[in-house]
Formats: C-alpha cells, structure tokens, sequence
C-alpha cells in the first residue's frame, strides 16, 4: 500500500502510461497481499470466493476507469492500458474458476461426489461467453494484440480440457499423441492465420479513384474599347 500511494502522483504529473499501468498493478497485489494476510485460511471455500470476486471487481473497476477516460486526449494510452489489464485479470480469473477444483471448493464437494459438475459446466460457459465478448470489442477497438491473445488462450483452454476430460479414458500413450497432434496442428494453424486475422482486425482504407487532370477551354477574350 505504502508503494502504491507513492507511486500514485507520479500518474498526475508525467501522465504517462507507464506510471498507469504500474500503479494500477501495485494497487492489485496490494488488495491482494491484504485479503491473503486478513483471511482465516481454514475455510478454504470462503476464501477462494472472495478472491475470485474481488479479482472480478478489480478488473470490473479497471474497465470502468479505461471506459471513462477512453476520449481524454490527455489519459487515452493510460485508459487503453488499464482496459487490456482489467482484459487480462478477468481472463486469466476466469479460466481458473473453469477447473474441477474450483467448482468442489465452492461447494465443498467430497471426493466421489459429482454435485460441482453443474457448476462446472456453468462456469466453462461464462469464461466461453466472456472471450467472444472480448474478442468482439478487440474487433471493434481495433485492439490486434489483444484479439490474438485471446484466440491463443481459448486455443489453450480447448486443450487443456482436451486432457482433463479423457486422460481417464484414453491411454497415457494414445493420450499424448493425439494431445501432441492437436496442439501442434492448432499452433501452426494459428500462426498461419494470424496475419489474415491482423489484416481482417485493421479497418479498410477507402483509396480514392486518381484524378485526372481535365483540360478547359475558355473562349478568347477580345477587348472592345
């Protein structure tokens, strides 16, 4: 905290990106770093809640920051940054919240029990729904970067549920191979689009049809005195 404050008007005087983008991030670890120490670490549901929804929060309120001062020509590259970290914190919390741990910590499911299957799915539903928003104001805010991230970490996703859901189904060997196949051919797939995405992110240019030069005539003049 004592940090963050003084980092704080180093943002009011050079107004730089920079100094945004890391008070903003010494002001998540410190709320961080204070639920930890404050947090009765024997109810582990609770916690992981409030983690969960305070990161949320943090990066509801980092939006809404970057939301407001989006037409500021003084603050515009600093609202751009703590719109793509607000992105980013709300991404990477809710891709966690899509595992099996998450959902049996919540409702304190014991092993063998299949009550957080609900919650599972609903949960891998709101992280799917949250990335095509962020995907679609990546479009529409011509953010390429930040399209291409989230392509890639849906890419992951797909993934990593791959081998979550038939790692008890599959050998560990056929496992592997197919797992290998299909990050290997996802990944190529990707960097060969990329540029195609990059192209289709950026807006049209409208180039105008070449002038060309149109000769008058003007009847000669005679002066009559």
């Amino acid at each position: 905290w004592l940090w963050t404050l003084l980092s704080l008007p180093f943002v009011f005087v050079f107004k730089q990106v920079e100094n945004v983008a890391v008070t903003a991030f010494l002001l998540g670890v410190a709320l961080f770093v204070t639920v930890v120490e404050a947090f009765d670490w024997s109810d582990e549901s609770s916690f992981i809640i409030t983690v969960t929804v305070l990161a949320l929060i943090y990066a509801a309120g980092m939006f809404g920051g970057g939301s407001a001062l989006r037409n500021s020509s003084v603050w515009h590259e600093g609202a751009r940054a703590l719109r793509l970290l607000s992105a980013s914190v709300a991404s990477v919390t809710l891709f966690l919240m899509t595992f099996e741990f998450y959902a049996r910590a919540v409702i304190d499911a014991p092993r063998g029990d299949i009550t957080w299957v609900p919650l599972s799915i609903v949960l891998n539903l709101l992280f799917i729904g949250f990335m095509v928003f962020v995907l679609a104001r990546a479009y529409r805010l011509q953010e390429e970067r930040l399209a291409v991230s989230v392509i890639r970490l849906l890419f992951l996703y797909l993934v990593i549920k791959y081998f979550t859901l038939f790692s008890t189904i599959l050998g560990t060997g056929l496992l592997m191979v197919v797992g290998g196949v299909i990050f290997i051919s996802g990944a190529i797939y990707l960097e060969k689009n990329k540029q195609r995405l990059l192209q289709f992110m950026r807006p049209a240019v409208s180039t105008a049809p070449p002038q060309t030069e149109q000769q008058t005539f003007a009847p000669n003049s005679v002066d009559y005195e």
